[in-house]
């Protein structure tokens, strides 16, 4: 795992356990679906099956490549970074602070904005961490191929299920 970042994999598996979190609050929750429909004019939100097994599916994925990043070789640096540390750790404070002081619904909607802060950093120490070595040695380009194409596919759901 040399020349990949332990960020983006910490990134990577954290963002997809909110995500599953929140598709899983969404799907199976009576009370998360009816404060959905409450505040949202009476429309019910959108979480299928589908979205349950992807979240899963990959949250199953990525810790597979976590665990590979203790079992196959690492650079002596390769640690998560303070700002990964931080970000994790506050982030988690935050849910819990939620949990306490707030309801099911917004905690759950947390989640989703913990999901998308790590989808929009996640590539950025993998950036960093190429320019710095002056080589993408250890990164695939399968990660960025495989996150673009399930965006789209994705934003097309989200525009069929609208229509």
């Amino acid at each position: 795992v040399e020349g990949l970042s332990i960020d983006f994999l910490v990134y990577n598996v954290y963002g997809f356990t909110c995500y599953a979190l929140f598709n899983t609050a969404f799907f199976f929750s009576k009370r998360i679906g009816d404060e959905y429909a409450r505040r949202n004019d009476g429309h019910q939100n959108l979480v299928r099956f589908n979205d349950l097994f992807f979240s899963y599916h990959a949250l199953i994925l990525s810790l597979v490549t976590f665990a590979q990043s203790f079992y196959y070789k690492r650079g002596p640096t390769q640690n998560a970074s303070l700002t990964a540390r931080v970000f994790f750790f506050g982030t988690i404070s935050g849910l819990c602070l939620s949990l306490v002081f707030s309801s099911g619904y917004n905690t759950v909607y947390l989640l989703s904005f913990i999901k998308l802060g790590c989808s929009m950093i996640k590539y950025v120490p993998q950036a960093w961490l190429n320019y710095r070595r002056k080589s993408t040695v250890g990164w695939s380009i399968h990660n960025i191929i495989l996150d673009l194409t399930g965006g789209i596919l994705s934003f097309a759901q989200l525009i069929i299920d609208a229509a």
